[in-house]
């Protein structure tokens, strides 16, 4: 074997004649392995090092010595050296460049600010629109609950107020049978988001913080989500109060009657979203009740415009209710109605 690597021409199983090569391929080859050979020296040298710190430093035996330095082949102990002719590549390396870290950065801050969200707002409203309808219909017990509700107490009122929209001795009772409507449109749209809305708060809270959409792009869209739900009762309530009570049949009368009812719904549902918002479960059905006293008192069907003291009357202004009250009132008994059939005996 070593005369066949001296010779380094024939091949060393069957003697034929190696071909020639070029000297570029030559000076490659001999150039590898002479990196091979530097490689091993100097693995040899740290595990020569690495053996005299576990021996404590003391020289050690001579047959850890390198095998460079005991070797007795020829090849291994001769140097190896370039032929001549070889050819001699150099590749320069381009020109370093300096980079502003700072513009860089500024850049990056630029482009990330301009776009805080990954999608656009009608898209994050349109996805969690639906995510909000599936979740209702996977979940009708709150929603049989609400339907059966309205009609259970639709037609509970009904009942007790059969017939008195067209009895003009019945005119208070008629007025009391307005402000229950208020009354009850406004605690069933209030009570259901204070009591849902808090258990979605955790999820909320971690999916915008992971900026997947926006708080505007929610409350839009569970919204938008209830009012179909929310509307809808409020119709089937007011239809069946409104004919068994004998109110005016005529259908703008009706349609302002409504209107009234199904703003008073959509404001309250609004007040339970801040109030659900700001506290727990249980805080929120304790405080909502509280906040609704004031609007209650000042929606004018206890105590008269009038009879209000100057001081107190701008209250009334921020009631809700009143306006509501105000303006069921108007749309059974204004705008030119027939005068009312009084069926009692009134002595002069």
């Amino acid at each position: 074997m070593v005369e066949a690597i001296a010779n380094g021409k024939n091949d060393i199983h069957n003697g034929i004649k190696l071909p020639e090569v070029k000297h570029a391929n030559e000076s490659t080859a001999l150039k590898a392995v002479l990196s091979d050979t530097e490689k091993s020296r100097r693995m040899n040298v740290n595990e020569n090092v690495e053996s005299g710190d576990k021996f404590g430093g003391k020289d050690l035996p001579e047959k850890s010595l390198p095998f460079f330095d005991n070797a007795t082949n020829d090849i291994v102990k001769a140097p190896l050296a370039v032929p001549e002719g070889s050819l001699e590549v150099i590749v320069e390396a381009p020109p370093a460049t300096s980079i502003n870290t700072q513009e860089e950065l500024l850049d990056a801050s630029e482009i990330v600010s301009s776009k805080p969200y990954p999608t656009s707002g009608l898209t994050q409203f349109w996805i969690v629109l639906k995510r909000t309808l599936l979740f209702s219909r996977r979940d009708w017990t709150l929603m049989y609950l609400r339907l059966f509700a309205h009609i259970l107490v639709g037609f509970l009122i009904g009942a007790l107020y059969y017939d008195i929209g067209n009895d003009g001795a019945k005119v208070l009772s008629n007025l009391g049978f307005l402000f229950f409507n208020m009354l009850f449109l406004m605690y069933t749209s209030m009570t259901i988001t204070i009591l849902s809305f808090p258990l979605e708060m955790p999820v909320l809270i971690k999916e915008n913080f992971n900026r997947w959409y926006s708080l505007k792009s929610y409350y839009l869209a569970i919204t938008v989500s209830d009012i179909p739900f929310q509307a809808a009762f409020c119709i089937i309530y007011v239809t069946i109060v409104y004919f068994l009570t004998s109110q005016p049949s005529e259908p703008f009368r009706f349609g302002m009657f409504l209107s009234a009812c199904l703003m008073i719904s959509f404001v309250a549902q609004s007040i339970g979203l801040v109030v659900g918002a700001a506290m727990n479960v249980q805080n929120g059905v304790f405080l909502a009740p509280v906040m609704s006293v004031p609007f209650l008192l000042f929606s004018g069907f206890f105590v008269s415009f009038d009879a209000i003291p100057i001081y107190l009357r701008w209250i009334t202004y921020l009631s809700y209710i009143r306006y509501g009250f105000e303006g069921t009132a108007l749309a059974t008994y204004a705008y030119g109605r027939e005068k009312l059939k009084c069926h009692q005996i009134i002595p002069h």
